[in-house]
């Protein structure tokens, strides 16, 4: 009985922790992609331009 309880808690406490990381994975990620396309704007946009 305790033992099972202790299990849920640790499999709770690790579902929110792969979520977390998760979500912050997918954040990053997306960030990264902005970045590289507005790099790659900026540099066409100033190849264009000189």
């Amino acid at each position: 009985m305790y033992r099972d309880y202790y299990g849920k808690a640790i499999r709770s406490v690790f579902s929110k922790i792969n979520g977390i990381y998760l979500l912050v994975n997918h954040a990053v990620s997306y960030i990264g992609g902005v970045f590289l396309y507005a790099g790659y704007l900026a540099k066409n946009f100033l190849l264009f331009w000189l």
